[in-house]
C-alpha cells in the first residue's frame, strides 16, 4: 500500500470507522480494486466479545513463546514454531535424523537437504542436542543395500564392506573396515558411530 492510502485507512479507523467484513476495505478512498483483491484474502476481522471490548487494533498480538527443543527427539510438530523452519524443513530434518539413526552432534542438522546457513543460524538458539542411543548397522549381517541406505555410506563403501566380510569372514571390530584400502580415516570417523559388529 502507498503511504497516502495507509493514512486514509488509519484516519477512517481512528475516527470510529469499522470494518465488519474484509470486503469493507474497498470503501477506503484511493485503494485500487486490484490492491483490495490482493489484501482481502489476508484480512481478518475479529468480532468483539462484548460491547465494552477494545477495538482489535488496540490490542497487541500475544507474543509466541518458543520452547527450546531437543533436536534428537523433537517431532515435526514440536519444530514448527522454531524460527528458520520454513518450506517443510522440519519434516526433512526428522527424515534425515531417521535415516541416520539419530544425530550425534548438532552440526549434523546443517547437512539436512535444503538447509541454509541463515536458516540454521535462526534456529540454533532454539535447538539443543541431547545425546541419545543411535540406531546402528551390524556390518556382520547387513547387506550392501542396507548399508547403502545410510546417508553417510556410499554405494562403493557398502559393497566393499559386504565383499570384505565374504572374503575374510566376520568383522571382530568396527575398526576392521579400515583394512579396506579406500576407506580413509575421515570416512571411517564419519560412519563408525553408526556401525556395530554385534
Amino acid at each position: 500500500l502507498r503511504d497516502k492510502t495507509i493514512n486514509t485507512l488509519l484516519n477512517y479507523r481512528n475516527k470510529g470507522g469499522k470494518f465488519r467484513k474484509a470486503e469493507d476495505i474497498r470503501k477506503i478512498w484511493g485503494l485500487r480494486p486490484q490492491e483490495a483483491d490482493r489484501i482481502i484474502p489476508y484480512a481478518r476481522i475479529d468480532a468483539p466479545q462484548n460491547s465494552f471490548s477494545k477495538p482489535a487494533f488496540c490490542t497487541a498480538p500475544a507474543a509466541k513463546t518458543i520452547t527450546v527443543i531437543d533436536i534428537n527427539s523433537a517431532t515435526p510438530q514440536d519444530m514448527r514454531n522454531i524460527p528458520g523452519m520454513e518450506n517443510g524443513l522440519q519434516y526433512r530434518i526428522a527424515k534425515f535424523r531417521e535415516k541416520l539413526g539419530g544425530f550425534i552432534s548438532l552440526e549434523q542438522v546443517k547437512e539436512t537437504y535444503g538447509m541454509t546457513d541463515s536458516a540454521f543460524a535462526a534456529m540454533q538458539p532454539y535447538i539443543r542436542f541431547v545425546p541419545a542411543a543411535v540406531t546402528k548397522l551390524n556390518i556382520n549381517t547387513a547387506t550392501d543395500m542396507e548399508l547403502n541406505a545410510h546417508p553417510y555410506i556410499s554405494n562403493s563403501v557398502a559393497k566393499a564392506i559386504a565383499l570384505y566380510r565374504i572374503q575374510h569372514g566376520s568383522y571382530q571390530s568396527v575398526a576392521d573396515i579400515k583394512k579396506i584400502a579406500f576407506i580413509k580415516e575421515d570416512v571411517f570417523q564419519k560412519i563408525a558411530p553408526y556401525l556395530t559388529v554385534e
